[in-house]
């Protein structure tokens, strides 16, 4: 496969080092696609190969994108205009964030053993066996299942389908709208305290384990800290108005952008047994309309 190794090469390693996904078919046809021979009495042959390689270099990146974790290509589009927004200060930040220097140190690495390694043997049929170990992986990864969760328990007890996990879905909804918290004002002989309300982005407390931030010293600030309940959204702007309405259970996502039901607005609940509101962010507000959003 020529330098289409290195191409090879370099998605395995991130895969194995777990900084993306490989999708293995797409991948085995790809590779295919590039060693077909082309026979050498043709008379066009140069042409084919050119031809191939032409057809190859913007399939290869798209197939690269798509093994990657970043969101759709659509996506990326459909709020390009947004980043319009960004500080240059926060696009170096992002960048810093998407660039691991460890990771392309071993990546030359491995390009200078291959430089050597291949001139000793075949290294496109090693490529081919490691592109064998991701078809072991396929269907693993099953939604962590939690003590006296019915859905968790039912979700898997047979082949999954459309029809199936909608009606999980459904049921859960329908279990949730039923669901609401009633606010009682506290006794006169109470202590007095303080509610803070943590949102960021729409990290869940799992996000916040698997970064390693549980210990951060903020939270050892605070007298008790609730972290069992479910804190998870799509994005930030849903994950604000599902904690703002955090009083009732949780609705449907076109539903967030609906009025909602009075005793569903926490803070309002809040408000009513003497709290008085207060907002802080660490940021303008103005991307995606945020601020509006949260009003």
């Amino acid at each position: 496969m020529g330098l289409w190794d290195l191409y090879f090469i370099t998605k395995l390693f991130l895969y194995f080092g777990k900084y993306m996904a490989f999708h293995a078919w797409l991948n085995f046809a790809f590779a295919i696609f590039l060693i077909v021979p082309i026979p050498q009495n043709l008379a066009r042959r140069k042409l084919l190969v050119r031809l191939r390689q032409a057809i190859a270099l913007p399939v290869g990146i798209a197939l690269f994108y798509y093994d990657t974790w970043l969101p759709p290509i659509k996506v990326v589009f459909a709020k390009a205009g947004e980043v319009e927004g960004f500080s240059f200060t926060y696009l170096q930040e992002l960048v810093g964030r998407f660039f691991n220097p460890w990771v392309v140190a071993a990546l030359l690495l491995t390009f200078v053993i291959y430089y050597f390694v291949a001139k000793k043997i075949r290294v496109s049929s090693v490529i081919f066996v490691l592109m064998v170990a991701p078809l072991f992986s396929l269907g693993q990864g099953k939604p962590h299942q939690q003590p006296g969760s019915q859905i968790a328990a039912s979700a898997f007890s047979g082949p999954a389908s459309d029809a199936s996990l909608n009606s999980q879905l459904d049921a859960f909804f329908d279990r949730e709208s039923t669901r609401a918290v009633n606010f009682t004002p506290p006794d006169k002989g109470d202590a007095p305290f303080d509610v803070i309300i943590i949102q960021i982005c729409s990290f869940s407390w799992d996000d916040i384990d698997f970064a390693r931030e549980t210990d951060n010293p903020l939270f050892k600030r605070f007298n008790i800290v609730f972290t069992d309940f479910n804190s998870a959204a799509s994005y930030s702007g849903p994950a604000a108005i599902r904690l703002l309405r955090g009083s009732c259970g949780q609705p449907r996502h076109k539903q967030l952008y609906d009025p909602a039901l009075p005793q569903c607005l926490t803070f309002e609940n809040l408000k009513k047994l003497g709290f008085k509101e207060q907002l802080a962010m660490n940021h303008n507000g103005q991307y995606g309309g945020f601020l509006d959003e949260v009003h």
